[in-house]
C-alpha cells in the first residue's frame, strides 16, 4: 500500500466519523463512545482498519505530515 492509498483510507474514515459521530448524538451525549465511532468509521479499510482507525482519530493531534 502506498502512502496516498493509506491517506485516502483516513481520510475516508474521517469522513465516516463525522456521519457517524452527527448520527449517534441525541442532544444530550454520544450513543456510542468515541473509539466506538472510530472502530465503525474504519472498518471500510479491512485489515488494515485498526492502523487507519489510530492515524485518523490522533492524526491531527500528532501533526501527521502526508
Amino acid at each position: 500500500m502506498t502512502k496516498t492509498e493509506l491517506k485516502a483510507l483516513v481520510d475516508q474514515a474521517t469522513e465516516r466519523f463525522m456521519v457517524i459521530q452527527h448520527r449517534e448524538w441525541d442532544g444530550h451525549r454520544y450513543g456510542k463512545t468515541m473509539t466506538e465511532m472510530w472502530v465503525e468509521a474504519s472498518q471500510g479499510a479491512e485489515e488494515w482498519a485498526e492502523i487507519v482507525r489510530v492515524l485518523a482519530q490522533g492524526g491531527d493531534y500528532y501533526g501527521i505530515e502526508w
